[in-house]
């Protein structure tokens, strides 16, 4: 068609690259911006065929709408003559030197981690695409180039439509933007090989049809063949339509099984039930991806017989307590650093077994099941899953014996509560890797308990032995029971079973109390765990297990003083606690007794270990490697892991929003809550996290609704008063604000923490008032109660607080006076913020500043882990930089901790570098960093923060001569604060500014 050497508009045709059923494709040099590009020509038939060429004009107006690094780039589009003088079209795109997918996975080139990086790469290019309502309606490997780096690129726009999501409204400005849909009723367009069930029947598709598609192209890549083929069109067709594929893992062994999940979850034939649109699926892979990259084991795959494959992939930034009405906000790393670590733990007593059908068995490997309850009596129901449970305690003292417990046996069930056949059971526990399995009944025998216990082999359903215990108590039972299995199970170490009380408590009663505090523990019912606690402690004193809850009960709600003294309690009793839980409370007390992070983190290596099934250990390892972000692969791993060990596991499933949340996935947010309030109605977790996505949404009328019926359903958390405050704070109803913090003053009566906290509160929303004065009180009243306390975090945030408010107010005395104060009370890692606020106060006393500086520094240094190091090498260079005035390098290094730490961005670190930026003439990266601050739904809901921010939004926008909107910021900025009762340099430099600028 064309001859090298010969121009096409500005094009020279180099070299002939190829040519199809369309037309060629050439590579080009383009004159105008001197690069390579291809030419694709579309032939004279196609031309002269209407339908065509308006695919062929639409392949690359489609493809134009998307810029992703995953999608192939179009540069151009015109019509050109031929040589015999006759009307062409041609579209010029970014050149690709490669092969296609079809090509790689013919010559095996890539192995499977290749082909699960390369499929993640593309979902997130098809997700760009769903993004812009695009269905592209012929994925397959053909349509796929992957380049000289290894990068794929979607090609072939031309089947492509416009289409909504299930989950959106349509948005008829889409349909403006592509050619007006081709498709005559009933014609199917596409490869039959990779169609859609939707698709083979000539209906209309969506992006869930993409999925499906994609969901083919996957299961090809990974085990080289598809899933739905026949000797024709029509009988693949039928399979599509039909058939069910065979299991991924029956083609390809090393298949991860929530690989399979994923490719079972995209090509379910109803559209509702897979991914709805691409952008799910890519996270999921992601997950996976990096997963099989770290190599931890990945091993769920179903249970033969037993209904219902869960994926375990449930997908919360911070707590509540913090969201909505805080804005307490600290210089210090350690603050940074803990809150992460600490505010996502709600930890379990007890785990097993990994879950998979794949395990194979142990000779020594010993799964419980629950007990029936023949005595006619309910008050011992609690023995179904005590005596289970104290068992476990008791065998798994010994090290020649691998115990499974009857937990997680039902986390194979999709529905834990209902009752399940023996067969089931037989299935779960040898798919755990169970060689034998222990079932039992009991039995009243007037004052005495009796035990009929069975333990059988799972492989044969041979009955190995049968025992009856009697007894008086179930420790008794317990010690009986095991000593008599001890014998058929070959364990060597006798000395270390048989006697329960050793490593539980001397009281059957107070142990009853513990189970029944653990349950409301797990499902994050703080004040009632502690009481059944208490109960289990005014029995038996020495009972090390209930004070560790308690303690890290008290530490999830920020009190951390009263949780130290618990697990000082569990220390002095540790003795009594069984191997494992000695071992965790080790590595708990490093954390929150002693922060000797370094050493925390070397412990849990050891633990995860030594204890690989166990998913209190992987889900703390992970929830640390994330909050001080020494590797999110691999915290994300071990996360990941947890879940599929227990995808009930409540830990796990927060982890798995906080994910979601930061990925801006609301609506998986919201689908995993619901999940929560499916399988833990008593907790208010779930409603917690539905206020929080609605307010991410900026529907904050929702998310007071649901504080509400929250508040009536758990009137115990009163600190929900606050929260729902502070959106009304966000809806700019501050009259609504203060009725709901008058109500939460009504009903805290004096206790110090909840005290502090409505002092807070009401300084934050007097803020908004411009009630400077009336600020200053409150803080010394918040600061009064958290001195009442005695928990030194909360002590010294308030009075760090206080000192900056001082500080905003040009009131440098008193700042400097509580920024002292507060340093009394601060730890090893708050004390290093001490002499950086001397620095900014008081720059005459900069030498002692820096003498206290270099002597906190170093234990700072010992306690951080070593990963997290390069944040403590800048944050000493910021001092430095600010010790020598150096604007410059206080910018280098605090955009350094910023992007180290991963902060959100509005947090305090963002709003300094912001700050920085605007006074150094900055404007546009000022700008940037303040917008977050002030518009959408992550904006701030603290006066001073989001008032101040459209101060220096305003100075930034008029230093861009965005003058309109240096006037609007101006003026929200004085709207509130121009009446205020103290004159800012602020106010005074916003009201000289607007009338410059208005005159």
């Amino acid at each position: 068609m064309f001859e090298i050497g010969e121009k096409v508009a500005h094009f020279e045709i180099l070299q002939k690259l190829g040519e199809g059923g369309m037309g060629e494709v050439y590579l080009v040099q383009d004159s105008k911006l001197n690069r390579k590009a291809a030419m694709k020509v579309q032939n004279l038939d196609s031309f002269e065929d209407k339908e065509r060429r308006e695919r062929f004009i639409r392949e690359a107006q489609t493809a134009a709408q998307i810029s992703h690094p995953n999608i192939m780039a179009i540069f151009d589009m015109g019509i050109a003559k031929s040589s015999d003088d006759r009307d062409i079209s041609y579209i010029v795109m970014e050149y690709l030197p490669g092969k296609t997918l079809s090509e790689i996975m013919r010559s095996s080139e890539y192995d499977l981690g290749d082909m699960m990086r390369v499929a993640e790469k593309i979902a997130s290019g098809l997700a760009a695409a769903h993004r812009v309502s695009i269905v592209h309606r012929d994925i397959k490997a053909d349509n796929i180039i992957i380049d000289e780096n290894g990068e794929p690129k979607i090609l072939d726009f031309g089947l492509a439509k416009s289409a909504q999501t299930p989950m959106t409204e349509p948005d008829k400005r889409a349909d403006k933007t592509i050619s007006q849909e081709l498709t005559t009723a009933g014609k199917i367009l596409g490869t039959v090989s990779y169609m859609s069930p939707e698709q083979a029947r000539g209906e209309k598709v969506d992006t869930r049809s993409d999925v499906f598609s994609f969901g083919i192209l996957l299961y090809k890549m990974v085990t080289g063949e598809f899933p739905f083929e026949g000797p024709t069109q029509v009988s693949t067709l039928a399979k599509i339509l039909e058939a069910q594929p065979a299991p991924p893992h029956t083609k390809n062994e090393n298949i991860p099984p929530e690989l399979e999940r994923i490719i079972d979850k995209c090509l379910q034939k109803n559209a509702a039930d897979r991914y709805q649109g691409a952008s799910d699926l890519a996270v999921d892979l992601r997950q996976v991806r990096k997963q099989f990259d770290s190599g931890v084991s990945d091993t769920i795959s179903g249970i033969d017989g037993v209904s219902g494959r869960k994926s375990g992939k449930i997908t919360k930034a911070a707590g509540l307590n913090g969201i909505f009405t805080k804005n307490r906000i600290s210089v210090t790393v350690a603050a940074l650093l803990l809150f992460a670590t600490l505010v996502y733990f709600k930890g379990e007593l007890f785990s097993g077994g990994t879950n998979s059908s794949a395990v194979q068995a142990q000779s020594n490997s010993l799964a419980i099941l629950g007990f029936d309850n023949k005595t006619g009596d309910e008050s011992l129901d609690w023995l179904k899953t005590g005596l289970p449970e104290i068992l476990l305690t008791d065998l798994a003292q010994s090290s020649s014996l691998k115990v499974i417990s009857h937990d997680r046996i039902l986390d194979f069930f999709p529905d834990r509560k209902a009752a399940h056949s023996h067969e089931e059971n037989i299935a779960a526990a040898k798919s755990l890797g169970a060689s034998k399995l222990l079932s039992g009944t009991f039995y009243k025998l007037g004052d005495q308990i009796r035990i009929d216990a069975r333990l059988e082999d799972v492989a044969t359903g041979e009955i190995i032995l049968t025992e009856k215990v009697i007894g008086p108590d179930a420790f008794s039972l317990v010690d009986s029971l095991t000593m008599k299995l001890a014998s058929s199970l070959n364990i060597k170490n006798l000395e270390s079973i048989g006697n329960v009380r050793l490593y539980t408590s001397s009281s059957e009663e107070a142990y009853k109390h513990y189970l029944k505090g653990l349950e409301q523990f797990l499902e994050q019912r703080w004040d009632e765990s502690r009481e059944s606690f208490n109960n289990a402690l005014e029995i038996d004193s020495t009972f090390a297990l209930p004070y560790m809850r308690i303690g890290m009960s008290y530490i999830f709600e920020g009190r951390t003083v009263q949780g130290k003294e618990y697990f000082k309690k569990a220390k002095q009793y540790e003795d009594r606690l069984p191997q494992r839980d000695r071992n965790l409370l080790d590595i708990y007390s490093d954390i929150w007794l002693d922060q000797e992070f370094n050493d925390a983190f070397t412990k849990l290596e050891v633990f995860v270990k030594n204890h690989p099934d166990d998913k209190e250990g992987r889900a703390v390892y992970g929830m640390l490697i994330w909050g001080f972000q020494k590797d999110s692969a691999k915290a994300f791993a071990q996360i990941d892991t947890a879940l599929q060990l227990d995808p009930f596991f409540l830990l796990a499933q927060m982890f798995q929003i906080s994910i979601a949340r930061q990925s801006g996935n609301i609506p998986r947010v919201i689908e995993t809550a619901e999940n929560i309030k499916k399988y833990y109605p008593e907790s208010p977790l779930a409603h917690e996290e539905l206020a929080v996505a609605y307010k991410i949404q900026g529907k904050y009328r929702e998310a007071i609704d649901e504080l509400k019926q929250l508040y009536a359903s758990f009137p115990s958390q009163k600190v929900y008063l606050t929260e729902i405050s502070g959106l009304f704070i966000l809806t700019r109803d501050f009259d609504s604000a203060h009725s709901y913090l008058t109500k939460y003053r009504q009903v805290v009566k004096d206790d110090p923490f909840e005290m502090a906290n409505y002092y807070e509160s009401q300084a934050n929303l007097q803020s908004w008032r411009g009630q400077f004065d009336a600020v200053i009180n409150s803080l010394k009243l918040a600061a009064e109660n958290s001195i009442k306390t005695g928990d030194s975090n909360a002590v010294m945030s308030s009075l760090a607080q206080l000192s900056m408010t001082y500080d905003r107010l040009e009131i440098t005395d008193s700042a400097l006076h509580y920024a002292e104060k507060s340093n009394k009370w601060a730890t090893a890692f708050s004390k290093v913020s001490y002499p950086m606020m001397l620095l900014n106060l008081d720059y005459g006393r900069r030498e002692e500043a820096k003498k206290i500086f270099e002597k906190v520094l170093p234990e700072l240094r010992a306690k951080m882990p070593t990963d997290l190091q390069p944040v403590i090498e800048e944050f000493d260079k910021m001092f430095e930089a600010t010790y020598d005035a150096d604007t410059v390098r206080i910018i280098a290094a605090l955009d350094a901790i910023v992007k180290g730490q991963k902060n959100t961005p509005t947090s305090f670190n963002y709003f300094n570098l912001a700050v920085l930026n605007v006074e150094t003439g900055n404007f546009e990266r000022g700008r940037e960093l303040f917008l977050p601050f002030v518009e959408g739904n992550d904006q701030s809901s603290g006066g001073f923060v989001y008032l101040l921010s459209n101060y220096y939004l305003g100075r930034a926008n008029e230093g861009l001569n965005k003058k309109k909107d240096a006037i609007k910021n101006y003026t929200e900025f004085l709207n509130y604060w121009d009446k205020a009762d103290m004159q800012t340099k602020e106010i005074k430099d916003t009201r000289e500014r607007l009338a410059k600028l208005t005159t």
